[in-house]
């Protein structure tokens, strides 16, 4: 056996590894985690506009009021971008946009695409 005294700094290497490893992925999460969110509610609301789509005949007011939206949340979505069509007993929504991630000395663009196609029920 040895000695307790020759096995010292044998473990920190590891323990900063691992202390990297946590600050990479807080940096990460500290970035990731509203982009996402930001795009769930974006994503919500268009879910919530087909719903009400069946008391609501005009597809350019929900389209005013996705864009709204999008601008609240700071999602950069053009017009261009954004489709809400209805027909018939039918409203189709697609939208698509891209958000910057920065991260320190590297930027990741997190492309989004939603897409709504839910039938209408009228009565």
């Amino acid at each position: 056996m040895r000695p307790r005294s020759a096995q010292t700094g044998e473990g920190k290497i590891g323990c900063i590894f691992w202390l990297l490893v946590l600050i990479v992925g807080a940096v990460i999460a500290w970035e990731v985690i509203p982009i996402k969110m930001k795009s769930v509610q974006l994503h919500d609301f268009m879910e919530d506009q087909a719903a009400v789509a069946t008391y609501s005949r005009d597809a350019e007011a929900m389209k005013k009021r996705i864009l709204a939206k999008a601008q609240d949340l700071d999602i950069p979505l053009d017009k261009d971008k954004l489709e809400v069509t209805r027909i018939g007993d039918r409203v189709r929504m697609k939208a698509s946009y891209t958000i910057p991630a920065e991260f320190p000395g590297y930027t990741y663009y997190w492309k989004f695409e939603h897409e709504i196609d839910r039938n209408l029920y009228i009565f």
